[in-house]
Parts: structure tokens; sequence; C-alpha cells
């Protein structure tokens, strides 16, 4: 069992406490996954395959932009494409991001490579907040739990997010109802995480992950 100081981090943590959020299969085990490659789903679904363009019109919706060099219609191009907490864009992933590096981070916080996402920085557990009390030295950030028996302990329902920073609705496709599929970094079953997702015909729309008819000719 976990100390009472970490178990209360993760109360905190799920219970609404200013945290910046968020898998691989199974339970109570270290979250030391491997960081997705652009061409891979976030927990190793299927990829988000890209749409084919020649011009921004040819995308078909508004959530979707026409990367010309490669004539893919993708999440993001820039961060002029981002919007929100999410204005970063990870220009790897092709997706909307919190952060890139943690120059785009506040203060004392750092942008975690797991996720892209701003966590509270630390060297040392001393110098992390109560929500997230001990100190992942290897990537240098505070996290609230690292298994999933912490979230159990805690009272909360889930699973330990990608990042280790609070409990989560899922963390695999495994946790998901049928039909649908995890986001592993924001931690929720959503319809699709790309148009692989999708049945013939339909084209997953990243701002609301739905799977939509593709309208018929240039938007």
């Amino acid at each position: 069992m976990r100390p009472a100081h970490l178990r209360a981090g993760i109360f905190a943590a799920v219970h609404g406490v200013g945290v910046l959020t968020l898998g691989a299969l199974g339970c109570d085990q270290s979250f030391y996954f491997d960081i997705p490659s652009p061409s891979v789903a976030a927990d190793g679904g299927p990829p988000a395959l890209p749409l084919r363009c020649a011009a921004q019109e040819d995308c078909p919706f508004a959530s979707l932009h026409c990367d010309t060099r490669t004539g893919n219609c993708y999440e993001c191009i820039q961060a002029s494409d981002c919007k929100g907490t999410a204005s970063h864009c990870d220009v790897d992933l092709h997706r909307c991001v919190e952060c890139t590096g943690s120059r785009d981070c506040p203060a004392s916080l750092a942008c975690d490579a797991t996720t892209r996402r701003c966590l509270a920085s630390c060297v040392d557990e001393y110098e992390c907040p109560a929500y997230a009390p001990e100190c992942d030295e290897r990537r240098g950030v505070c996290v609230a739990c690292d298994e999933d028996s912490e979230c159990r302990e805690a009272g909360a329902a889930g699973y330990c997010a990608l990042d280790g920073s609070r409990c989560v609705e899922c963390r695999s496709d495994l946790h998901c109802a049928a039909g649908t599929s995890c986001d592993a970094i924001e931690g929720k079953c959503v319809a699709c995480r790309g148009s692989g997702d999708c049945d013939v015909g339909r084209i997953c729309d990243p701002a609301t992950h739905e799977c939509l008819l593709a309208p018929k000719g240039p938007r």
C-alpha cells in the first residue's frame, strides 16, 4: 500500500484540484510507457490516417488543415490551427497539445514528453505539491500515481493516467466499451482517434472525435 501522503495526493487530483492533466495494458504497473511515434495512435491502435488534399478547401471539416507540402489533411500544421488549452501544434503528431517544450509552460511547470502537458517540475519529492506528491526523477515532473491500485485506494474509478498526473477513464482500448477507443493522451474513451477507427465512408473529426460522413465535393 502506498504512503498516506500519496493516497491523499491522488484524492486531491481526482477531486478537482488544479492538476494539469494525464498507458499501457494491465494494472498495478509503472507508467514508463513508450512515447507514440507519429504514425501510431497513442495506445498502439490504428494510426490516424491522413486525408489527401491540394488546398485547404479539400479538407472536409474546419478542424482539419491541409499540409500542401505532403498533400495531407491534419488536425494541425502550425500553432495558429490550435485553440484553447491545447494551443500548440506538435508537428510530428500533427496534434494540438498543451505544450511542445517547457518554454510553453508557466514558471515551475515543465512540458512532459509523454503527453505534451505542463506538469509541476521537480528534482526531488519535497518540491512537489500535495495533489502530486511524488517526483518522477527520470522525467523531472511530479505525479499523483504510478499504479492503478492507487486510484482504487483513493476511492477513484479508472486508471492511472499515461503521465501519472491523475486517475482517468482509460489508458487502453481494453478499458473502453465496444465501438470506442481510448485517447490515452486525454485519458478518455472516444468514437475515434483517427479515420482508421471509422467505417468506410466516414472521417474522424478531431474536434469532436466522432466519425462523420464525408461531405460530397470540396468544403
